[in-house]
Parts: structure tokens; sequence; C-alpha cells
């Protein structure tokens, strides 16, 4: 009894903590957040040249031949809802679940939508601050030329904060979940996002239900490849943050795991020291809940 008391002390304090510099660090991005926008709007060449050779899957003939139509660089195919269904009218996307009319959830913060970038399919993000959009282009200036399973940046619009992302051919891990029968969408479950203690017990509900049905869906070479990328990330001095089902790719031909959103990330110039060491348990913490 007295054992689990001191496990249970010992487990407060450490959330205590952990909550106590992710506050210092949101405070100190927030201070940053102008002087790195401006770095980064300085050096978009780079950062878009960096993913020159990056990831991309050209769009199929029809597509092509509407862009030529069209005569436009980009065309927008549709809008992705909060449980990641595309709503479109075209009906030669495949291999993407469907939003219908009437059944479109609407996203809580970044707007996402599908387009033909250049020939190839990217999803564009609309941020609704300018913050997420300084954390996702941080954290991809870090990767430039890396070796890690992520998106490649097409192109970035400083002035309405977008970033046009290389789309990653394949199956979300989470909606691959749900088809097992995992019952995580919100549309299938229902919960009031006003609400954060909801919000929570929504969350730990769909841990429970997608970790049921994980194996069933994926091996363990695939979860250690996972951790892999993960630490690869770490050696760059990002911390995701955002370890979740929902944003991991399985990618339709090398069946690797892509990592695809990092607007709620962290990025450090040193991966060595405390506070870094800090996140990046955080960071583990939630892989090892969701997939050991």
């Amino acid at each position: 009894m007295l054992k689990q008391f001191g496990i249970f002390v010992k487990k407060n304090i450490y959330r205590l903590f952990d909550g106590s510099i992710r506050r210092s660090e949101r405070i100190k991005r927030r201070l940053l957040c102008k002087i790195d926008f401006q770095l980064l709007k300085k050096n978009k060449q780079q950062i878009l040249d960096g993913f020159i050779n990056g990831y991309k899957i050209k769009a199929n003939e029809s597509l092509l031949q509407l862009a030529d139509i069209q005569n436009k660089r980009e065309i927008i195919i549709g809008e992705f809802d909060g449980d990641g269904f595309l709503y479109t009218r075209y009906n030669f996307i495949s291999d993407i679940p469907k939003a219908t009319d009437g059944h479109f959830i609407n996203r809580n913060r970044n707007k996402i939508y599908f387009v033909v970038k250049d020939g190839y399919f990217a999803l564009k993000k609309s941020y609704g601050n300018r913050q997420s959009f300084v954390n996702e282009i941080k954290a991809f200036y870090k990767l430039v030329n890396s070796n890690c399973n992520i998106p490649s940046i097409f192109d970035i619009d400083f002035n309405d904060l977008t970033v046009t992302l290389s789309f990653i051919e394949g199956k979300v891990l989470r909606e691959e979940l749900a088809r097992q029968g995992a019952k995580v969408r919100i549309r299938d479950v229902g919960w009031n996002p006003e609400s954060i203690l909801e919000r929570r017990k929504f969350v730990e509900k769909k841990i429970y239900e997608m970790k049921k049905y994980l194996l069933k869906v994926v091996d363990g070479n695939f979860i250690d490849n996972l951790e892999v990328e993960i630490n690869k990330l770490h050696s760059y001095g990002i911390i995701n943050n955002d370890i979740k089902y929902q944003n991991i790719i399985i990618e339709k031909y090398s069946k690797e795991p892509f990592i695809i959103d990092f607007e709620n990330s962290y990025v450090f110039n040193k991966t060595k020291g405390w506070k870094f060491n800090r996140f990046r348990k955080i960071d583990k913490a939630a892989f090892l809940k969701q997939f050991k």
C-alpha cells in the first residue's frame, strides 16, 4: 500500500513538472514567434530547395488533364473534415475515405485541402494562428535533407499562413484501426469539443479502443520502425509532441511509417541537456502508451 502511494506521488510530481516545462516552452515560443517568422520567411527558398528530392506522388492523368484545362499550377480537389474524410466532387480519387453531403464534420483548428500542385498530389494546410504555422515550418527547416520519413514541402505562403506538403500515399493508421472495429471517429461516437474534460476522456477512450486492434493492422517491425523514426527526429532536435495514430501513415509501397504533423512540435538547437531529455521522454511516453 505504501509503495503504491509512493508511485502515485512520484507520477503526479512528474506530471506537474512536465506541465511546468511545457508552459515555459510555450511562453518562450510565443515570445520568439515574430523573430522565427521573419527568419523562416527569409530562408523560404532554402527550405523549398531542400525538399526538391523529397517524397512526391505524381497525380493521375485525369487530374493532370483537368489542371491543364484550368491552366493552373494548383487546383483544389477537396477538403478534409475532422475525421480525415475527404469531401470532393471528383469521382476518380480512390483509397481515401469520403465525406458525403450533410456529413462533413468541421475541423476545430486548421483547414486541410487536397490539391494537385505542379502535377503532384499535395495537402494544403491553412493555419488558424501564426504559432502553429511557425512550429510546422521550423521543424521542417531543421529536417531539410534529412533521411526521415516525412512529407516534402512544395510551397509556403507567409501572407495567408499556408503550407503545401506532399501527399503521402497510403493508409492513415487510425482509419485502418477504425476499419477493424475501433470506434474512434467523431462521426461514430460524438463528443463535445468545447469540454476539456470530455476531450481528455475521449482521447483516453480512443487510445484504449485502437490499441486493442493495433496488431491486426501492423506488426512488431512496423512499430520498431516507427520508434526508429521518432529517434531520428530527436537526433535533429525535433520533439514531435503529437505522436498519435492519426498522424501516422502506412506508406503504400514500402509499408514504412511516415509522420505527418509538426504543428505542435518543439525545436531544440541542442540535443543535450535536461530540458531536451525531459521533452524526449514525454515524446517516448506517448509512443509507449499507444504502441507498446
